[in-house]
């Protein structure tokens, strides 16, 4: 460049407003451009650059350090998210405006491992043993972190009815139930089955049932069978649950346990023949028509070895499933009567007064003596009286199930001879004493303050109020009354267990429709029931049904309408039988109508001359003949109604001491 050319202007460090807007070079000049002088405008400069030529660049700094900044708080959020998705790593906020939402995911993650420890403390409390034994209780609650999430789930779909608050909503259950499902069919689909499927498949079944959906808890309980019986160890011992720690074994064990107490969904109406069960019982159900014969005397064994109680409890679920069997049959009008050999009714009692010689003596009800221990004790050792209640209550249903007057008559519908007259007190007392010791029990137990958890003794009670429901409409007085009295008593029992099952609430509704079905006919002055509604109830996964249930699993092409109307539901078994109003059996045509189910309260004739000279006054004697034989309803409070073994022989002794006389 030569010296005689211009210089060019240098340009200008802060333009005014009107060249900024229009982004021409401005010359800078101040106060006033000679750009804005040209075209007559105004000039103005900014008030916050004005005087300071460093405003600009200060400016554009401090709007890259915002900028910067907000890049770093979203590169932080991005952290934290994806730390979330793969839940390998608590998110670290990397900036303070982070820290209020990292506070609400901590918050989150400790409710919801809250919610767990609850559900975890609430199972060990409510449901392990009572009635499954899938969990050894040492440890188990602490175990919670780290078990798969499908179980988690099911744990908590179970045991959160149990307590009070949005925790225990019917929606949440299923919610939890639901996604359960999902996740351990998953693992169904693809591979990678773990014990805690098994678990979760076994939780699932329960739930189901309980809810009234039997379909879906059957279909669950099924594909659980079919995967135990692939990875199960053939020759399985029944050993001691309360010792065994190995989880797979207690699964196996709980998942046959549920089958025998809510069945597999489909009922064969049969017994079945010549197929051994773990326990070696030759008990269960089959297509076969031909009942298993009752087995060879084996003779004397040596004791056997000691396994606990709960072991037992599986066992009798084995008679327990025999007994559904037999209440669920539709009976054959060729089939023999009750009292033969080879009937249902004779093999049901065979195998049920077995298990009765299987037990030990320390674990019958005298032993143990449940009414001298504190509601503390009680609630400490829940494993044991859990278990021990559940003996007592099923042991004492299956011979009210085997001797219901409604099951019998059937069974008698076709038979046309004479009934013996033994079998008619037989079954009478039977159902008596049963009924009257499953009162006494629940009167311990609220007289205790004791809440029973487990469902299936409220479908034990449920059986008894049905027998109690027909007593209360029989002449006799004071039969009357205590079976009026017995079936308040068992509604109540039952009105509390409903509130945590809900086809425990199934069957208290339809135990209150079966009550208002009743009616008395004024011109043979006989009772009608709803005959149908009384079989149902008899039958545990029948009882339990919900009414809305089976639409939740079939469509529309699968499913039948109901096509008995509502009239033809109110019947009678038999149109000789008046079942309500009725001792027992004794009202049905087989029965002589002048024969008494039960002996007359008094005698109103004197004893002879030379048997009351001999033996004293008459009023001696009858306290003599009570003392020696004992009333069953005194056997009752002072727990003398069954003789152990070695009272026996001095029973026997006294007999022949009287002889002599």
């Amino acid at each position: 460049m030569s010296a005689d050319e211009p210089r060019p202007s240098k340009r200008a460090r802060q333009a005014c407003d009107p060249c900024r807007r229009k982004k021409s070079r401005c010359p800078g000049e101040k106060p006033e451009c000679s750009y804005c002088q040209r075209l007559s405008q105004q000039c103005v400069y900014s008030q916050s650059d004005f005087g300071d030529p460093r405003g600009s660049t200060d400016m554009v700094e401090s709007r890259l350090t915002e900028q910067a900044r907000r890049l770093e708080s979203l590169e932080g959020r991005i952290e934290e998210l994806l730390g979330c998705l793969s839940a390998k790593q608590e998110p670290t906020p990397t900036t303070a405006s982070l820290e209020p939402r990292a506070c609400s995911i901590t918050s989150n993650e400790t409710q919801v491992d809250t919610i767990s420890t609850m559900a975890a403390h609430l199972y060990l409390r409510c449901c392990n043993y009572q009635p499954l034994p899938l969990f050894h209780p040492e440890g188990f609650v602490e175990s919670m972190a780290s078990r798969d999430q499908e179980l988690v789930l099911a744990i908590q779909a179970i045991s959160l009815r149990f307590t009070a608050g949005p925790a225990a909503d019917g929606v949440s259950l299923r919610g939890h139930a639901t996604r359960a499902r999902s996740l351990v069919m998953e693992r169904v689909n693809y591979g990678r089955l773990e014990v805690s499927s098994l678990q979760t498949l076994c939780l699932l079944a329960l739930y189901e049932f309980s809810t009234g959906n039997i379909a879906q808890a059957g279909l669950t309980l099924n594909t659980a069978t079919y995967l135990t019986q692939r990875v199960s160890l053939a020759g399985e011992v029944l050993g001691n649950i309360h010792t065994e720690t190995d989880e797979k074994r207690r699964c196996l064990w709980s998942i046959e346990l549920l089958k025998h107490l809510q069945g597999d969904g489909i009922q064969t109406h049969r017994l079945k023949s010549g197929v051994l069960t773990p326990f070696d019982t030759r008990s269960g159900l089959s297509a076969s028509h031909e009942p298993v014969a009752i087995p060879q005397y084996p003779g004397v064994t040596s004791p056997q070895e000691d396994l606990g109680l709960f072991p037992y409890t599986i066992q009798l679920t084995e008679v327990w499933a025999l007994a559904m069997n037999y209440a669920a049959t539709r009976v054959d009008p060729a089939s023999p009567p009750p009292w033969f050999s080879r009937s249902d009714y004779s093999i049901v009692t065979y195998w049920h007064t077995d298990f009765d010689s299987r037990v030990p003596l320390k674990f019958r009800y005298h032993a143990n003596r449940f009414h001298s221990h504190s509601l503390a004790e009680l609630e400490q050792r829940r494993d044991f009286w859990g278990p021990w209640l559940f003996l007592q209550f099923v042991y004492l249903a299956i011979p009210c199930l085997l001797n219901h007057p409604f099951l019998l008559s059937m069974r008698l519908r076709s038979f046309r001879h004479t009934m013996p007259l033994s079998f008619l007190r037989q079954s009478f007392e039977a159902i008596t004493a049963c009924t009257a010791w499953v009162l006494h029990l629940i009167d311990l137990i609220e007289h205790k303050g004791f809440e029973v958890f487990d469902p299936t003794i409220g479908a034990c009670v449920v059986v008894v109020a049905t027998i109690h429901l027909q007593h209360s409409f029989v002449e006799d007085q004071d039969l009357r009354d205590k079976a009026k009295s017995g079936y308040e008593k068992c509604v109540r029992f039952l009105q509390t267990l409903a509130t945590r099952w809900p086809h425990l609430n199934n069957m208290s509704h339809k135990l209150h429709q079966l009550r208002e079905s009743i009616s008395r006919n004024p011109e043979n002055r006989t009772w009608s029931i709803d005959a149908p509604l009384l079989w149902e109830l008899l039958v545990y996964d029948h009882a339990s049904q919900s009414p809305s249930s089976t639409g939740t699993l079939f469509g529309r092409t699968l499913l039948n309408p109901s096509t008995r109307p509502a009239a033809s539901r109110m019947m009678t078994p038999d149109a000789e039988f008046p079942l309500v109003g009725s001792a027992g059996i004794s009202g049905h045509q087989t029965v002589a109508r002048d024969l008494d189910a039960y002996p007359p309260d008094l005698v109103t004739t004197p004893p002879a001359t030379g048997f009351a000279a001999a033996l004293g006054d008459p009023s001696t004697l009858s306290g003599e003949f009570h003392g020696l034989v004992g009333d069953p309803l005194d056997g009752i409070v002072n727990e003398n109604l069954f003789l152990a073994p070695e009272s026996y022989g001095r029973a026997i002794e006294d007999w022949w001491n009287l002889a002599s006389f």
